[in-house]
């Protein structure tokens, strides 16, 4: 370790990352006495780790440490802590609030995703419609109701939408595979996921084609057989 010798006389199993993200098969365990000595040159110790039986100790066992180190720093009473105890359930409170601010970023980007993809549908309906006025007046003058035109341009609408979202899964679980073998991550797909996507797809499907198609099913037969 830089210009200090040692011997290695094992090597751990691997261990994976801690809760801080460090990879904790990256480092070197040496014994404590030669490491303030030999490596840092320091007499004092910058972090202990200890390990409690149970989650529910976890509080006093912190109270209990921080009388003792006072006790060791010799602190007054009234003095401020000139050290810093935390627990797991702090470190994962702390972790849970990234991951809902990063959470919350994301809905916030795939809802703008969706609006846009939503109004792309509305505004392809509304030409289809524009551009089918005959094919309208045919129907219902052969019968059809105006539930069977709305219905159908809702399918229509539904079926653009669920094609562009199997086609953006795919695409994606394309894209994370790549990633995961480039990085050397290893990908999980979650079937929920996968299945909320879809859904969300024909929600917006059903709900931008409503409009349209609304439209469609209240145009006057007669009207749309003389529309140019």
């Amino acid at each position: 370790m830089g210009k200090v010798p040692f011997e290695v006389i094992g090597i751990l199993g691997p261990a994976g990352v801690d809760i801080n993200g460090a990879d904790q098969d990256d480092q070197i365990l040496i014994p404590l006495r030669t490491a303030l000595r030999r490596a840092f040159n320091v007499v004092y110790v910058n972090n202990i780790y200890i390990q409690v039986r149970s989650e529910g100790q976890m509080e006093e066992c912190a109270g209990r440490l921080s009388e003792i180190l006072r006790d060791r720093h010799r602190l007054r009473a009234g003095k401020p802590d000139d050290f810093t105890i935390q627990n797991q359930a702090e470190l994962l409170k702390a972790q849970q609030e990234t991951q809902q601010t990063f959470t919350s970023l994301t809905v916030g980007v795939a809802s703008l995703s969706l609006a846009v993809g939503g109004v792309g549908i509305l505004a392809v309906m509304l030409m289809s419609v524009r551009e089918r006025v005959k094919e309208i007046g045919l129907r219902r003058a052969l019968g059809a109701r105006r539930g069977d035109i709305l219905f159908q341009f809702l399918v229509e609408a539904v079926m653009l939408s669920l094609s562009g979202g199997i086609v953006g899964v795919l695409v994606g679980i394309i894209v994370t595979f790549v990633v995961a073998r480039l990085a050397g991550w290893e990908a999980i797909l979650s079937p929920q996921t996968i299945l909320l996507a879809v859904a969300s797809s024909i929600g917006i499907g059903l709900l931008f084609g409503t409009i349209p198609a609304r439209k469609a099913s209240l145009a006057s037969p007669v009207q749309s057989l003389r529309a140019e």
